[in-house]
């Protein structure tokens, strides 16, 4: 036990342990589900706060146009540089403008085939190496 406790803290002075500025910024995006790959669902961001949430009203809403009455949407919609990336209850990938809501793209996951029986759907998962982007989504027919 106490090789293993020497062991952490050896990792945590070779490796670095984040400061808490930098925990700080990487809890004010909502890049993977649950907000990060902790997922702990929980986000620094401190403009809406006890005081003022109950004067919070809509800002803007999207309707996407394929709903259907077996669609079993389980989506926790993603927010990357300011784009809202999401599916929709046909399966379809849409990529919103966060502050307006305004449609920047949409992918037809389908090729224009509606869905009559039941979609599971996850939502969307964000990768990156630094240079490269992408959006990954599953879908089943």
């Amino acid at each position: 036990m106490r090789a293993f406790c020497l062991w952490i803290v050896l990792s945590a002075i070779l490796f670095g342990v984040p400061t808490q500025a930098q925990q700080a910024d990487s809890f004010r995006t909502w890049s993977v589900f649950g907000g990060g790959p902790d997922n702990i669902h929980y986000s620094s961001l401190d403009q809406i706060n006890r005081d003022n949430v109950h004067s919070l009203e809509v800002a803007w809403t999207f309707d996407s146009g394929d709903q259907h009455a077996k669609s079993e949407m389980e989506c926790n919609p993603i927010v990357v540089d300011g784009v809202l990336y999401a599916t929709t209850p046909n399966g379809d990938v849409v990529a919103l403008d966060a502050a307006t809501g305004g449609l920047r793209w949409r992918y037809d996951a389908t090729g224009g085939l509606k869905n009559i029986g039941k979609v599971r759907n996850r939502g969307v998962a964000y990768w990156s190496d630094g240079t490269d982007r992408r959006i990954f989504a599953a879908h089943g027919l």
